[in-house]
């Protein structure tokens, strides 16, 4: 029945296509021989593949428990000479191929079925990957996860809250004359330089697109990884992704549900001509790309504190409607560390950006930023890349002492630990900036994280800083009212060390989040 692929260089080529640009698989029970593993035969049969309207069938023949090997798979056209199947199997119960920003192709089989003879009751979620330019090596076995576990032992078992040098991560881009050629280059290196830090986590999607755009290619990617619109189907249209539009969202792959299928998911229209954010692009004129990628920082910031929660949401239980168990985080943690980091990384690695080098942009020596002759890219805005935020942290104390010296640090809606409503919370970025001057950086946005899926983020809190929420924000209110608002910034309470020696993000990876043992 089954021909050979490997015969000649056509039938490779054949093979290499299919992996490369196949959208989703689909399968039903083992009994219906559509997708099962055979533990006698050692062999995979992942039947039904569809190609550009054409049905195949496709078999692994798995060579140890760690590499699945390619050069026993069959790949015949239904048309040729293959038994038939049932054809009506539910699209969104797939297995999917997709190629992430490393050029590695991610094959994953969800509730894959062991079956010998007789199916049994152990399914397993199955990730394999191959390079681009290895596929004739075979796929290796990135993880083999129990389908029946919890949802926290499940990240777990994928090392979803583990930092990885080269995360499986979705850059998709639509095409379009009005993106620079410099944009995906740009986004790349700020990428790269946060994956070298040690926040590399995988499961990040950032799609930017015009809707008047060839989004074709673009939108593939999207089916590929299982993206449905809210029609709960494939999305076939750029306005259908459109209507989607967020950052910080997310979706799940097929639609189940379960948190183990999770992408957390920025979609942007492109921010150099989206209407919206015209206002912004006036206002702050040839500075305005920072802020795009402060932008980009900031929502992966949140994608690496979401990884630390695991199977619980890093929000209060108080914040909205249906998000299931949280840590109890609240927003000057979740926001403030989340604003302080991008100000601490656009100013570290201000020379070394492409965009700064492509413009020959300069920061003052002086600290004169809200001049006519100061720099152009502070000209138009008050940022931490101009002065350090000393203006803002001036204005703010000042605000701070004429309505009556005191804050909290409550929920999004004004709603405290102990479930009554104040005014008025504290800023919430300069909180976090206190917070790592009482603590540190390392406290802040790795021992906190690390902790507060096990304790929940009050007990974490208290663990690390030494003081309960409330007692923090009285110190706050303390700090803040002390003093002439004129006066400057005490020493070190905005950092003066660079990254490096202030936080181990890799610190992570020995010691991850969400141990049991917490």
């Amino acid at each position: 029945m089954a021909k050979k692929m490997f015969a000649d260089n056509y039938k490779i080529d054949l093979l290499r296509i299919l992996l490369l640009t196949l959208p989703a698989l689909s399968f039903a029970h083992a009994e219906t021989g559509l997708r099962y593993f055979d533990i006698e035969k050692q062999s995979l049969i992942d039947s039904c593949a569809k190609y550009e309207g054409i049905e195949y069938q496709v078999s692994f023949n798995l060579k140890n428990s760690s590499r699945l090997n390619l050069n026993d798979a069959q790949l015949i056209d239904k048309n040729v000479a293959i038994e038939p199947f049932d054809h009506n199997f539910d699209l969104k119960n797939c297995s999917l191929i997709s190629k992430d920003e490393n050029l590695v192709l991610n094959y994953k089989l969800f509730a894959l079925e062991l079956f010998d003879g007789s199916a049994n009751n152990e399914a397993y979620d199955v990730k394999l990957f191959a390079r681009e330019d290895e596929l004739l090596d075979g796929f290796a076995v990135g993880y083999v996860c129990n389908s029946t576990l919890s949802t926290a032992d499940f990240l777990r078992c994928n090392q979803s809250n583990i930092p990885k040098i080269k995360p499986e991560n979705y850059p998709i881009f639509g095409k379009s004359d009005k993106f620079p050629e410099y944009f995906e280059d740009d986004y790349k290196q700020i990428m790269d330089i946060l994956y070298d830090m040690g926040l590399g986590y995988d499961d990040w999607v950032y799609f930017s697109y015009e809707l008047d755009g060839d989004n074709r290619e673009a939108l593939q990617k999207l089916r590929n990884l299982g993206f449905l619109s809210k029609e709960n189907d494939f999305a076939n249209t750029i306005e259908q992704v459109h209507e989607t539009r967020s950052c910080l969202g997310g979706f799940s792959a097929l639609g189940i549900r379960n948190g183990k299928r999770e992408f957390d998911y920025c979609v942007q229209p492109n921010p150099l001509t989206d209407p919206v954010i015209e206002y912004d692009r006036q206002e702050w004129g040839e500075g305005f790309f920072y802020q795009v990628i402060s932008g980009w920082v900031h929502e992966y910031f949140h994608h690496f504190q979401r990884a630390h929660g695991l199977d619980k949401m890093v929000a209060h239980s108080s914040d909205c409607c249906g998000l299931g168990e949280t840590v109890d985080a609240l927003p000057f943690w979740i926001e403030g560390s989340a604003m302080v980091f991008p100000d601490v990384f656009l100013h570290e690695n201000f020379y070394d950006l492409n965009h700064t080098k492509r413009n020959g942009f300069q920061l003052s020596e002086t600290g004169e930023y809200r001049t006519e002759n100061g720099p152009v890219v502070c000209q138009a805005f008050d940022d931490y890349l101009c002065d350090k935020y000393h203006a803002h942290y001036q204005f703010t104390k000042n605000s701070h002492q004429e309505n009556g010296g005191i804050c909290y640090l409550g929920t999004r809606d004004s709603i405290g630990l102990d479930g009554v409503r104040r005014e008025r919370q504290c800023d919430w970025r300069l909180a976090a900036y206190y917070l790592a001057y009482i603590s540190s950086f390392q406290i802040m946005w790795v021992d906190i994280p690390r902790d507060m899926h096990g304790l929940g983020f009050p007990a974490a809190f208290k663990k690390h800083v030494g003081m309960t929420v409330d007692e923090f924000a009285e110190s706050y209110s303390i700090f803040m009212n002390t003093g002439s608002p004129a006066d400057p910034p005490p020493q070190g309470f905005f950092p003066e060390k660079p990254l490096s020696e202030l936080v181990d993000f890799w610190s992570l990876k020995d010691n991850p989040s969400g141990q049991k043992s917490n």
